[in-house]
């Protein structure tokens, strides 16, 4: 699953949740115990090639913000858009919000989003790829005061897609 949220100042001004279909191995590859998506669930989806084109179109040349240590989100795009030969998926710049929260709030730790999403008084569903997504720029926004026009990201389903057969 994908979910991805674009927001001018602070109003949501689209989203986009997709169920993507891995084309792999779901009990060795997916979490579905945490987040309830099943093989099923996802037997009739796009495919990754199939939502390269509508991914490249929404983050391109936007500030891309993630919750996500060691750059998750980018690695995971970066490894399905190779699995499938495809053009890299590329924004003007990545910034993590876990970052962020370790050198802004370091009385914070640990760093989950959820526990994050409580400090700051945001109702957070975890486990959902747009619920996660607009979680991040609640954090974002509490750590920079302010969320500038860019996408948000959440990509649970592409560690999924990145394997190989």
């Amino acid at each position: 699953m994908a979910g991805l949220a674009r927001f001018r100042g602070s109003e949501l001004v689209e989203t986009w949740r997709v169920l993507v279909d891995p084309e792999d191995h779901y009990e060795q590859l997916y979490h579905s115990d945490l987040h309830g998506i099943r093989e099923q669930h996802t037997s009739e989806a796009s495919t990754f090639p199939e939502i390269h084109p509508l991914l490249k179109h929404f983050l391109a040349k936007e500030l891309c913000i993630f919750h996500a240590a060691s750059g998750f989100d980018r690695e995971c795009l970066r490894k399905a858009c190779e699995r499938y030969a495809l053009e890299n998926v590329t924004t003007s710049a990545w910034l993590s919000t876990l970052e962020l929260a370790h050198e802004q709030w370091p009385q914070e730790a640990p760093y989950k989003l959820e526990r994050l999403c409580e400090n700051i008084g945001h109702d957070y569903l975890p486990h959902n790829a747009l619920e996660d997504t607009i979680a991040a720029a609640a954090v974002f926004r509490s750590l920079s005061g302010s969320t500038p026009f860019v996408p948000v990201m959440d990509t649970i389903w592409l560690s999924a897609a990145t394997r190989t057969k």
